[in-house]
């Protein structure tokens, strides 16, 4: 009798353990994204001196900001991008994340052609926060 009853025990506990399994861990993720995103291939097609405002303007899209003086002119690609997942294990654990890419490209003109193109390297930022 007594071995009966541990097997009955011994079920019990594993449906138990199997039907929480499905419930007790989960997470999400989520991306938001601002700006054009301007690759370092597509700035290494502009030639200062030679490129017009027509072909950087049909390549790279509206630049975020044109600022005009002098008959010169510089445009300004801003590109964030912000991803955020979190996930959970038995309400006990709660880990979340934050990955942000900033970049910025500068294009300058002397009339309707390129005088200059310029990067700034990609910043990364993540941020981990983990909660009990």
């Amino acid at each position: 009798m007594q071995l009966s009853t541990r097997i009955v025990s011994a079920l019990a506990l594993a449906l138990a353990a199997a039907s929480l399994s499905g419930c007790i861990v989960g997470g999400s993720s989520s991306s938001t994204q601002t700006g054009n995103y301007v690759s370092p291939a597509a700035v290494s097609m502009i030639e200062p001196g030679k490129t017009s405002k027509k072909w950087v303007q049909a390549t790279l899209g509206d630049p975020t900001t044109r600022v005009s003086e002098d008959g010169r002119e510089l445009w300004k690609y801003s590109f964030q991008r912000i991803t955020k997942s979190s996930g959970y294990v038995l309400v006990v654990f709660h880990g979340a994340n934050r990955d942000e890419i900033n970049q910025t490209t500068f294009v300058e003109f002397d009339g309707e052609t390129v005088k200059r193109v310029w990067q700034d390297p990609a910043e990364r930022a993540s941020t981990p926060s983990d909660a009990n």
